[in-house]
């Protein structure tokens, strides 16, 4: 599949980017295990996620992310799991895969600290002779680029049953390291409802930080309607749906106000979660976070 350098202007140039950088999820509170390993294993049940970004919907060779985990309490300090995940971008293509192993202590009679370290393998594929090019003869484009890399991650965060606080680096292997620093709380606001906000900054040397605000309103726990804002970026709004079961689904839409608005490209997460309940137990009020 041919791709065109006008394609690549476009990204970089609206992305601002002098480092490569880690994919993005509106839905970030939904799925905190692909950024920070310290959650794997955080619920009491084992559970199952997946995650699907389509972002700016409509443009040849736009990013796109698909992540996958697994995670379980070992005893009631040790939780583990088991992530992969695949981002394309044009011809770009990085797939890692990775364990994630974590320690948590009570600090307080309501909270608890863990911290969590992430080891795996990450493939680089970089398919440059798809490329069409102005030389063909030029010898960088005469080989495509397949790279396995080490990968290591860690991240620690203090949580309760309303609030967390989470500072992690992933530890997919990029030409910069990234860091994530992210939070959130939640407040009864009257009967059912709750009002819930969760940020995440992420940082990563040689380029623009990007910040997100997640304003939601939650009723009995279950079902929750926000709205995402990402200062100079995207603009949206999602709902996510807790069943009785415990299977949540969550969906975003975004409307992004970079310099490719006027494109108007849209972007659309998907995350979904499935915990496997231990015998003899239910959830009788589901998390907030």
């Amino acid at each position: 599949m041919k791709k065109t350098f006008l394609l690549a202007s476009i990204f970089f140039g609206a992305l601002g980017l002098q480092a490569q950088q880690d994919p993005h999820l509106a839905l970030y509170v939904f799925n905190p295990t692909m950024y920070n390993p310290a959650y794997a294993g955080n619920a009491q049940d084992p559970q199952l996620s997946l995650a699907y970004r389509n972002q700016w919907q409509g443009i040849t060779g736009a990013p796109s992310t698909l992540f996958a985990s697994a995670q379980s309490m070992v005893t009631d300090a040790f939780g583990s799991g088991l992530m992969v995940q695949s981002d394309q971008l044009g011809p770009i293509q990085m797939t890692s895969v990775a364990t994630d192993v974590n320690y948590r202590i009570r600090v307080s009679e309501q909270s608890k600290l863990a911290v969590g370290l992430r080891l795996g393998m990450s493939n680089y594929n970089e398919a440059l002779t798809d490329l069409y090019v102005q030389d063909p003869n030029d010898p960088i484009f005469q080989s495509d680029i397949n790279q396995w890399s080490p990968m290591v991650g860690y991240g620690a965060m203090v949580y309760g049953e309303r609030y967390y606080m989470s500072f992690s680096s992933p530890g997919i292997v990029r030409t910069a390291q990234h860091f994530y620093a992210s939070g959130g709380f939640a407040i009864p606001v009257q009967a059912d409802w709750d009002f819930r906000f969760s940020s995440q900054y992420k940082m990563v040397m040689n380029a623009p930080g990007s910040l997100d605000l997640s304003p939601a309103f939650v009723w009995k726990r279950r079902y929750t309607l926000g709205s995402t804002w990402r200062p100079g970026s995207a603009v949206g709004a999602w709902i996510n749906l807790r069943m009785a079961n415990g299977l949540s689904l969550g969906y975003s839409m975004e409307r992004t106000t970079s310099d490719l608005a006027p494109f108007g490209p849209m972007s659309h997460d998907i995350v979904l979660s499935l915990p496997l309940y231990l015998p003899g137990k239910a959830v009788t009020s589901p998390r907030y976070f």
